[in-house]
Formats: C-alpha cells, structure tokens, sequence
C-alpha cells in the first residue's frame, strides 16, 4: 500500500458514483486562457491507459498509486507527494494497482501553451539571469520526476482553488500562479541537477561547488561567509544568487542537505535518534526534531517507524 511522508496537494472531493462517465480516468476539466487543469481519479484497477496531450503537461498525484511508464523506459511508482513533466506529444501509459471503489486514485494534469511558458523563461532569463554565463532558466525534460517542496504544493492548491472558484479575475490569478509554479519547478530542478551530479560541475560551475562543499561538510560547522568565499562573492551578493538559483536560503539548503541525510542514518535502527542529530552537524536534539518536522512533516521516529 502507498505511504505518506511527502507533501501533497490536498486532493478534491471525489465525484459521486453517479456522475462517474467511466471508472478509470474519469475527467473533470477546468479551462483557463492559456492552460486547461484537469482532475482525473479512476476507481478500479487498471494497466496500460495511454493518455497523451499536444502541450507542456505539469501532474501531480493527489491520493492513491499509479505506475506511470514514460519515454520507453520501466514503470515508476508515482504517489502523492510528487510530480511528472511531460513533454508535448509523449505517450504516458500508466497502471492502476490499488484502485478501487473503496481507494480511488486522483491525479491533475495541467496544460500549458507553449508559448506561455516560453514568455516567462524569456522574462526569467532578461530580468534574473544566472550566476554563470551561458546558464540559462528553462523546464529541463531530463529531470521530469520531481519529490514536491513546500512552495510547489501552495502553487498546485492555489491553482487547484482558483480552478473550482468562480472569480471575475480567474485568468489573472491563474496566470500569476502558473508564473510562480514554473519558477519553482525549475529551481528544484537547479537544486537536483547540482546534487545528483557533482562532479561534472563543480569544476565551472560556482553553486555547484559550494552545493558539493556542503554535502561533503555537513557534520561541520558551516558559514554563509565561508560559501561566500568559496563562490568568490560577497556575503549579500551570494545570497542573492543562492536564492534566485535555488528558490531557497542557503541556510534552509543546508537544513535540507542534513535532513536528508539524517534520513538515509535512520534507516539503520542501531543509531539513536541523538546520534544522528550529532552525525548531521545539527548541536541541539529539539532543534533536530523541529526542522526534520518541518520538512518532512513528521518527527524523526515517526518517520522511522514508518520504513
């Protein structure tokens, strides 16, 4: 069965029996000037339903389990608390093990024109270009499996919310949601990239250094100063170009460096819960918990119990 220790939108209300068309996908569509949302839930088990769209398709599993078969490449688990970039035009086929009557499965799919999302890269790259040269904002299609953070989840249930109201000013809010949504998705990206593949970077790439530095430090004691100097910047003018790089501070980079990798220590139940405080540079156990809690969504013992 699916388990829950990610973030997810909160999922709609289900359609009455009644209403259901079909009992695998069925579709609920919400059309704003430049995107379409649609809410699919499926109530039965199901294998190999192809669906595909003609734009940029952002989704996010809200409750139940697909299995989600992608660019010929071997099924994924997809849950709640995650999401998938599909790119105009691809196949996705995608199975339903523990769909039923009694456990629906609820998706969204949101359709972007292409165009809209050119315009705001366009405008990301003139008025916030990147710390390096030739770096460049853009959805990257080769990280489309995506693990939600805070932010990307209160763009989804906004635009969630604006869908199902009836608002003189739907568009405009729409658009301005979609506008932070993308810019979040791709620097998760940025973030990922980076992590998932140091050492082709850090040789040329300033954040992808210091994104190393700490991984490689996280039991120490870390200074903003000290990755300041390492990217050769001024304390104000790195920050600056850690957040709009990454979305987040470098501090709360950190917080997550170390919580994920308290995560993978608490797997192993011969390593206190103290201990992994210790391991992952944190000073204070109650501190621990409270930032494990605030990104995870749970403590560090509930979130062991749980594996």
């Amino acid at each position: 069965m699916t388990t829950k220790n990610k973030l997810a939108p909160t999922a709609l209300p289900f359609s009455h029996q009644a209403a259901l068309q079909q009992l695998v996908e069925h579709r609920r569509a919400f059309t704003f000037d430049t995107m379409e949302l649609n809410v699919y839930e499926t109530h039965r088990y199901a294998e190999r339903v192809p669906l595909r769209f003609n734009d940029l398709t952002i989704t996010a599993m809200l409750k139940g389990k697909k299995v989600m078969h992608l660019f010929g490449k071997a099924g994924f688990d997809y849950l709640p608390g995650e999401s998938v970039i599909v790119p105009p035009g691809e196949l996705m086929e995608i199975d339903f093990p523990e769909a039923s009557v009694e456990t629906p499965s609820q998706c969204i799919a949101l359709v972007v024109a292409s165009e809209r999302i050119q315009r705001i890269t366009e405008l990301l790259n003139e008025r916030f270009p990147k710390a390096e040269t030739g770096d460049c904002w853009q959805l990257s299609m080769q990280d489309y499996h995506l693990t939600n953070n805070r932010s990307i989840v209160e763009n989804i249930n906004k635009l969630i919310q604006v869908a199902t109201e009836n608002h003189a000013a739907k568009d405009l809010l729409a658009n301005l949601t979609l506008e932070e949504l993308l810019i979040r998705l791709m620097q998760t990206q940025a973030r990922r990239l980076l992590l998932q593949a140091r050492s082709p970077h850090v040789s040329h790439h300033r954040m992808a250094f210091v994104a190393d530095y700490i991984h490689k430090h996280l039991h120490e004691n870390i200074s903003i100063n000290k990755l300041a100097s390492l990217a050769c910047m001024s304390r104000a003018a790195f920050f600056r170009a850690f957040k709009r790089e990454f979305g987040i501070s470098p501090l709360e980079f950190i917080h997550h460096e170390r919580i994920n990798q308290a995560k993978y220590l608490l797997a192993d139940p011969r390593r206190s819960i103290t201990e992994v405080c210790y391991m992952v540079g944190f000073r204070s156990l109650n501190f621990f918990i409270k930032i494990f809690k605030r990104i995870t969504g749970v403590c560090p013992s509930t979130y062991r119990q749980s594996k």
